[in-house]
């Protein structure tokens, strides 16, 4: 398995990087940022498994996992983090990322966390998953369900979960801003899954879009 460390403390990518090359499994290539973990990108490289820093040198890596998840699609993504805070949590699997992990100085901890993402693609900290739980239950009582024509669209051109919300937004009349803080995404994700709906259904706009979805019912 080829692993990619994108960590901006020497020490500790060092260490991560020593223990995982170790384990006798894993073919490890580190980075102190991402810019030089692109410049190292080719299409000859391969990917299974991102371990990424939220904050690399003073800036939050979260805002580029949009970008790093086009490069390498095929690769999970596991953060890597110190910040236990809830909305980048959210933001990194909003973005994406299979997992979310507070660093630990027990790199056997971070094993686990990987065996899991990599066997059932997904791992949160035990100590979020209790705020991950509560923002799902909010989700699921403030959201409206959608109505016959959008659940119609979703049966006809196989929409997912995320096409279906950004559907449902689009047809409320919202705003890109409103639609990402409604399902805690970027602005740019919701404008990826906006595109994604325009070719499935072969529209060019969302006028075309809702008219569709009316026609289609």
């Amino acid at each position: 398995m080829n692993i990619v460390i994108i960590e901006d403390e020497p020490t500790l990518r060092a260490d991560m990087t020593e223990f995982l090359q170790a384990q006798g499994t894993f073919r490890v290539a580190s980075f102190e940022s991402i810019g030089s973990f692109v410049d190292y990108f080719s299409m000859d490289t391969k990917v299974d498994l991102l371990l990424l820093d939220v904050m690399l040198n003073g800036q939050n890596s979260l805002n580029h996992l949009f970008k790093i998840k086009r490069l390498v699609p095929n690769a999970k993504v596991l953060i890597v983090t110190g910040s236990n805070t809830e909305a980048f949590m959210m933001k990194a699997l909003a973005e994406g990322a299979e997992g979310y992990y507070l660093k630990s100085a027990d790199l056997q901890l971070l094993l686990g966390a990987i065996q899991n993402v990599i066997t059932h693609s997904a791992y949160i900290d035990p100590t979020l998953t209790k705020a991950l739980i509560k923002r799902y239950k909010t989700n699921v009582t403030e959201q409206p369900p959608a109505s016959p024509e959008l659940n119609y669209m979703a049966q006809n051109f196989d929409l997912n979960k995320r096409e279906m919300e950004i559907l449902t937004g689009l047809s409320e009349g919202m705003r890109y801003k409103e639609i990402a803080e409604r399902y805690h995404v970027s602005i740019n994700t919701v404008r990826h899954y906006v595109l994604s709906l325009y070719r499935k259904t072969d529209v060019n706009n969302r006028k075309e879009l809702i008219k569709k979805a009316k026609t289609l019912s």
